[in-house]
């Protein structure tokens, strides 16, 4: 695998600001822009340790051969486009009839549609190209457990700035390993 982006970036966070400050009991408006950083590194935190995305956004993910096109991040909810390179180096677009995605397995598998096979590719880093929407939908379908884990991650981020390494909070790992023990069953 060679890598993945985002690259159609959420519209709307999980956690407001207003949200965070009424968790945090900040009642003045001086830390706004301080307690919205914060909210932004617990959600990139989390998601990152669950290779999720929790509202809806666009991920390009690239692969070097067909072999395992496993997606990364997940939930997925559509493949938007499968591009690849073929032999003579010319850029192709995959037919959606040629492919099959798995979107509701716990990972998402790209695979040959029946009595289809992969394309020959040019031997090269990234030949094959997934363009996918993946997260859970709106802020609002975002499970609850996620919600209060964000939140503790926030609190302890808050009250604990100085702690030049981060770890997650213990409550808030509880929740996530076992949202993703849960997820990957």
């Amino acid at each position: 695998m060679a890598g993945w982006k985002v690259t159609t970036a959420p519209t709307e966070t999980v956690i407001s600001t207003s949200e965070a400050k009424a968790w945090l009991r900040v009642e003045h408006s001086d830390e706004d822009s301080l307690v919205a950083g914060l909210v932004a590194y617990a959600i990139n935190a989390a998601q990152n340790y669950l290779s999720q995305a929790f509202v809806t956004q666009g991920i390009t993910e690239t692969f070097d051969t067909w072999e395992n096109v496993i997606l990364t991040v997940h939930p997925v909810q559509s493949i938007t486009s499968i591009r690849y390179i073929d032999n003579d180096g010319v850029t192709q677009t995959l037919a959606s009839t040629k492919y099959k995605a798995d979107l509701y397995a716990k990972r998402c598998k790209i695979m040959p549609a029946y009595n289809e096979t992969w394309p020959t590719l040019r031997p090269e880093s990234g030949a094959v190209e997934v363009v996918y929407v993946a997260g859970y939908g709106a802020a609002s379908a975002v499970p609850d457990d996620i919600k209060t884990a964000l939140k503790l991650m926030l609190a302890d981020v808050y009250e604990n700035r100085g702690d030049a390494v981060r770890q997650l909070p213990t409550a808030s790992k509880y929740i996530l390993d076992r949202i993703n023990y849960t997820y990957l069953l």
